[in-house]
């Protein structure tokens, strides 16, 4: 039997912070559509992460990303994602996974005009 992949969807209510999953968004920050590679979990599953157009960020999000406070958006990032889908994914792997994703965003963001 093969078993599906977890995955996160964008809930009907509407957008959620990229980064923590508020749903009151604040700022949104333009970037480059991306693909942060394929990655390998623990158990030999294949996971892509694409990221597609504008980031949201709610406000408390946004400090830590205006002050370059990248270390405090990841830890914020892992405890909200474990508050919300449990210990689905191992917590090394976890950290590693979005800690490029948050990279990636760094790295695609663009300007506004």
């Amino acid at each position: 039997m093969n078993r599906r992949e977890f995955t996160i969807n964008e809930p009907a209510s509407g957008p959620i912070c990229d980064f923590c999953s508020d749903p009151r968004i604040f700022a949104s920050y333009p970037a480059k559509d991306f693909t942060a590679g394929q990655f390998t979990n623990p158990q030999g599953k294949k996971l892509a992460a694409n990221s597609r157009g504008d980031w949201a960020a709610c406000q408390r999000c946004t400090e830590l990303i205006e002050a370059g406070r990248w270390t405090d958006l990841l830890e914020r990032s892992i405890i909200t994602f474990k508050a919300k889908y449990g210990e689905r994914i191992p917590a090394q792997f976890l950290r590693q996974f979005i800690a490029d994703l948050h990279r990636q965003f760094r790295e695609n963001r663009q300007p506004v005009h």
